[in-house]
């Protein structure tokens, strides 16, 4: 369905299809840093016992419109610093269904279960030797017989190689059966377009090659880039899968996979890069905002309508119909984009309230970016006790990468939340809003915002030289 033809009221609609996550059950787990943001969002509770309760919090916020109003001035600077432009490099790539690994995973699990007193070297050893007597005793007798069972147990035997990352075994197999199983050839599209066969486990540091990360290149050194040929056939294999016909069986696959085509032409790696291409295939992979479209096309669809760079595309509307589409389907990242646009009035007409439940909600499941936004939100409404001790919590997080890979967050909003938090708690040190003044610490703290974001610092910067904030 169009956008443009459907009425969008302005309301929370982020519960409206699953349960994806509560104060309890909070959604991506996070190893490395959980305990922190766990910490960050059990603190962030709002109960009698608070200086304020959430009711008296929301209400307030509906009195305090005049220095929104003002603040909202801003907002080309807040357009341009928050909303929502990305790093294109930083776009992951759609992974294999899980319905077309079962199989393969209730064989990993039970062989953990039953071999505890083995150590991971031997367990691998075990799962490996047990999946080559499998496949070959297949390949022996089945062949004629069950040749779909021969396929299925070389699937899983590459599958296992490439989640150990030997990637290069895993190509081997999956090539092998690309044109009998089209899983195997999406496996295969990822293994080319990632460059992971330069990635693989086996190979000594020394072998691996030295080249451009990712986010070091652009479409123009794409194309005299030595993997080019690889991109190319990995793009090749992707598309094959995103044209074939839908069906009740492989929709989910086909929707994955036009989510990467449409990277490939965002990106200009192994396509022509074309915006417009792009929009025509995460159109397609978000399916109506269907159940079985790509969730992450729903974002990304979502923020490839809000860079402001690009007037040709651009259209807030839009943006925020995709990230509601994205947030009932249980995109973290959409319900911090939502609770950010009805912080600013973008795309819909501010609404506090909408604003506080969403980035409560998105913070409770570990979004940062959401984190950074109400340290700013308790600060404006003079709640500063409670920005003190949630800006404390959230300039602890360093591992960018790690809540990324976890939470599903683009990183360059991590870092915004980071470092919007680390503003918040300089401003209070310097003015003495929640806790001791205290020039040093409060340098120490505008410092570090500056470092994780320096836009984010600027801006407030000169929110704070205007008496904005």
């Amino acid at each position: 369905m169009n956008p443009n033809d459907r009425k969008i009221p302005v309301q929370l609609v982020y519960v409206k299809k699953k349960n994806f996550g509560t104060a309890s059950s909070p959604g991506p787990s996070i190893s490395f840093e959980s305990q922190i943001i766990r910490k960050v969002h059990q603190d962030m509770k709002i109960d009698d016992q608070d200086e304020i309760g959430s009711k008296d919090l929301i209400e307030d916020l509906k009195h305090c419109d005049s220095s929104f109003t003002n603040f909202q001035n801003g907002n080309v600077l807040i357009l341009d610093s928050i909303t929502m432009d990305f790093d294109k490099s930083h776009i992951s790539t759609e992974k294999l269904p899980e319905s077309y690994q079962n199989k393969y995973l209730d064989l990993i699990e039970d062989q953990i279960k039953s071999n505890e007193n083995l150590t991971k070297a031997e367990l691998y050893e075990k799962i490996e030797i047990l999946l080559i007597e499998r496949t070959n005793e297949t390949d022996e007798n089945n062949k004629k017989i069950n040749p779909k069972q021969v396929i299925e147990n070389r699937f899983i035997l590459a599958q296992f190689y490439f989640d150990a990352r030997r990637y290069r075994k895993a190509f081997n197999i999956f090539d092998a059966i690309k044109n009998s199983y089209f899983p195997a050839m999406y496996q295969l599209g990822i293994i080319l377009y990632d460059d992971l066969l330069d990635k693989d486990e086996t190979l000594d540091e020394d072998e691996k090659k030295n080249k451009p990360l990712l986010d070091e290149i652009d479409s123009e050194m794409a194309f005299r880039h030595p993997n080019k040929e690889k991109w190319k056939l990995g793009f090749e294999y992707m598309l094959e899968i995103a044209n074939l016909p839908i069906s009740e069986k492989n929709k989910r696959l086909v929707h994955r996979a036009q989510f990467n085509v449409g990277k490939a032409y965002f990106l200009g790696f192994g396509a022509k890069q074309s915006d417009k291409k792009t929009e025509e295939f995460w159109l397609k992979s978000c399916d109506d905002g269907s159940e079985f479209g790509c969730v992450n096309a729903m974002t990304y669809l979502a923020f490839f309508y809000s860079r402001k760079n690009d007037p040709e595309f651009f259209d807030l509307n839009k943006s925020y119909f995709w990230h509601n589409e994205a947030c009932g389907n249980g995109s973290l990242e959409s319900q911090g984009a939502l609770g950010a646009m009805y912080y600013y009035g973008l795309g819909c007409r501010k609404d506090f309230e909408a604003a506080y439940e969403c980035l409560t909600n998105s913070s409770e499941r570990g979004n940062v970016f959401s984190m950074g936004l109400l340290c700013d939100y308790y600060y404006r409404n003079k709640f500063y006790v409670k920005a003190v001790d949630l800006a404390k919590k959230v300039a602890n997080l360093n591992d960018i990468d790690k809540i990324s890979d976890e939470t599903n967050c683009l990183r360059n909003f991590i870092s915004k939340g980071i470092g919007l938090a680390c503003f918040t708690l300089g401003r209070c040190y310097d003015l003495g809003k929640g806790v001791k003044t205290d020039p040093e610490t409060a340098k120490f703290y505008y410092k570090k915002s500056y470092l994780f974001d320096p836009d984010i610092c600027q801006l407030y910067q000169n929110q704070t030289t205007y008496q904005l904030i």
